[in-house]
């Protein structure tokens, strides 16, 4: 268990894959346009995480720094490639590999139309910054905190597509057993935001192992909404009951990463660990947020 906080050691990795693994680069040497740049690595930790995003995008010729520094970035093609972070593919969080990037050769066209990037689609100044939330798809949590469960059996998530002037918008969005858009969000802020995220990857009991008493010092909340005393009440711990459900623990860290719910928080992703730990983990860590 600790912090993903290992950005700047990846990263260097995710550079030299680019020029070894035959990716076409703008520059002859994968150093050549920053000189010194490592030098101060002791502090390179300090760097926002679309900073280095940036000069790994900038590598390989897609100039994209405006929309990275509004974290808006998703995808871009430039010189004949598509380059985009493996994570907005897989879906699946790990401790490691947070920042690695996957590319394709070709371009992206949509409907007819040819487009150089993606973006997170961001909402209207009318809008709330809940983006959508449809109230007829509240569903009913367990009320006894007793064990890692997925309370969202059949939802998935959805993504969504749509045409600006210069760039394609996308949000993502969380499917309905009834084939429904419950609820939707922008996933641009994901990589920064994972940054603060805590991890438990397992623990000697397994993540079935329940609890012998409920645990009265926490409850079950939904990916799509939280009220303020789920986040600000530091006696209890809401837990995100989506174990073992990949798309929908990825959504949940989506909506926390737009401010979603009310902060300032900290989140404890679980994996195969049991109610138990992750209960326990998170009281010494101080999290107001546990996803399972």
């Amino acid at each position: 268990m600790e912090k993903s906080n290992q950005f700047a050691l990846h990263i260097l990795t995710v550079l030299e894959v680019l020029e070894s693994d035959g990716l076409q680069t703008n520059t002859p040497s994968i150093y050549e346009d920053f000189e010194g740049w490592l030098d101060p690595l002791p502090d390179i930790r300090e760097c926002l995480v679309y900073e280095l995003l940036d000069v790994a995008t900038h590598l390989v010729g897609h100039e994209v720094k405006d929309a990275m520094d509004c974290s808006q970035w998703i995808m871009s093609s430039s010189k004949g490639q598509v380059v985009f972070p493996a994570l907005y593919e897989s879906q699946t969080v790990e401790r490691d590999g947070l920042l690695t990037l996957t590319w394709y050769p070709g371009v992206l066209r949509y409907e007819r139309d040819i487009f150089n990037r993606v973006i997170a689609g961001l909402a209207s100044n009318h809008e709330s910054r809940k983006h959508f939330f449809n109230p007829k798809s509240n569903i009913s949590l367990p009320a006894d905190v007793t064990v890692a469960c997925n309370s969202f059996q059949g939802w998935k998530v959805a993504w969504m597509v749509s045409v600006s002037e210069s760039a394609l918008k996308l949000q993502v969005g969380l499917e309905n057993p009834e084939g429904e858009i419950a609820h939707k969000v922008y996933p641009g802020p994901i990589l920064e935001y994972l940054s603060s995220v805590f991890f438990i990857d397992h623990c000697r009991h397994g993540r079935n192992t329940p609890l012998s008493t409920p645990d009265k010092f926490s409850r079950y909340g939904s990916p799509m909404e939280l009220h303020e005393d789920d986040i600000t009440d530091t006696t209890s711990i809401a837990i995100i009951p989506v174990a073992g459900a990949e798309d929908l623990r990825f959504y949940t860290l989506c909506a926390l990463s737009v401010g979603e719910f009310p902060g300032p928080h900290q989140t404890l992703l679980a994996g195969n660990a049991c109610i138990a730990c992750c209960l326990n983990h998170c009281r010494e860590l101080g999290c107001q947020v546990l996803i399972l």
